[in-house]
């Protein structure tokens, strides 16, 4: 089946070698987010969360990357969105060497894969200023400018770190599309024919390659608790423990666990209500956090309190796919 399904990816991106083009994509602001999703399989409806979710609070312009097939059009995302299909972009050589000798399938596949997509696309449409959020995440806020705050170097991507070996591809910041093909080169040149997941290879990215990070803890939260997991892994002094906080930048991010805590986890993993999940590998635990919700123009928003200091939380990562439960103008405060 392995190979069945990769020979499908390389016939797929034989037929984009020279692409069709999208004539009518007018990029209509500076800054930008892009969804992708990729396979046959219909987009799902918790996409269309994300996605009114993200114009609650911004003018940017939404980019939904898809295959013909997954009828992205039928979901109502064209009125929200510029729907770019994945056969209309030219495929890169390297695109298509890394799918040629790729040993994941599937999901594992797809989130690696995304990655290709997303700089094939950067470049054809001449994309700046990128946020690229899984189709799970909700964002709560003006991320741009958080990101520009963050940011030490255009030619670097921003992550967020999961624990010494993960970081987690949720949100991501792509300043240029020189940042992401760093990346994508760094696949190629480390991973042809090697199974490894994205969270872990951009982990190995990060600590050969100049990133910044978006901080996931306060500072208040690593001199108290450090970072350290319940299962007992601490930090192994690999990266800069300044991956987790940033003293100078009030707002925090989620790349996981967080979302995890409050919408539980999917339930093809468990069927049960699973809010209150604590994510075992995770460097620092979200139980031990100050979570609450606070009334914003646009609805509500998460934020934790620290040292008498309310922080923003831009971002959640609905692990659950609720994530019609947690959008700013539908959650209800007294339930979560």
């Amino acid at each position: 089946m392995k190979i069945i399904n990769r020979w499908r990816s390389i016939i797929k991106n034989s037929k984009r070698k020279k692409g069709t083009g999208v004539s009518s994509f007018k990029q209509v602001s500076e800054d930008c987010f892009v969804l992708i999703h990729i396979g046959d399989k219909p987009v799902p409806g918790y996409a269309v969360d994300a996605i009114e979710q993200i114009r609650l609070f911004g003018n940017e312009q939404i980019i939904f990357i898809c295959e013909r097939k997954s009828r992205a059009d039928q979901t109502g995302i064209e009125d929200m969105a510029d729907i770019v299909c994945i056969e209309d972009i030219p495929v890169s050589k390297k695109h298509y060497e890394y799918i040629r000798k790729m040993a994941m399938e599937g999901f594992v596949q797809y989130t690696t894969e995304r990655f290709f997509f997303l700089e094939e696309a950067m470049e054809f449409l001449g994309l700046r200023n990128v946020v690229h959020i899984e189709n799970d995440v909700l964002v709560y806020g003006n991320v741009h400018d958080i990101y520009r705050k963050l940011s030490t170097d255009s030619g670097r991507i921003i992550l967020t770190r999961h624990n010494n070996d993960e970081c987690i591809g949720g949100m991501i910041y792509v300043p240029n599309v020189g940042a992401i093909g760093r990346y994508t080169d760094f696949l190629c040149s480390n991973y042809l024919g090697v199974y490894i997941n994205d969270m872990r290879s951009l982990s190995e990215f990060a600590k050969r390659n100049p990133v910044d990070y978006a901080p996931v803890i306060t500072k208040g939260y690593y001199e108290q608790y450090g970072l350290k997991s319940v299962e007992g892994n601490e930090y192994d002094n690999t990266y800069p423990a300044e991956a987790f906080y940033n003293e100078d930048i009030k707002p925090l991010f989620d790349a996981a666990a967080l979302g995890q805590y409050i919408g539980g986890i999917d339930k093809i993993h468990d069927k049960r209500d699973t809010r209150g999940y604590i994510n075992t590998n995770c460097l620092y635990n979200p139980s031990r956090m100050k979570i609450f919700w606070k009334r914003v123009p646009e609805g509500y928003a998460p934020f934790i309190t620290d040292n008498n200091n309310d922080h923003p939380v831009m971002n959640l990562h609905i692990h659950s796919k609720e994530l019609n439960r947690y959008r700013s103008d539908r959650i209800q405060v007294n339930k979560t």
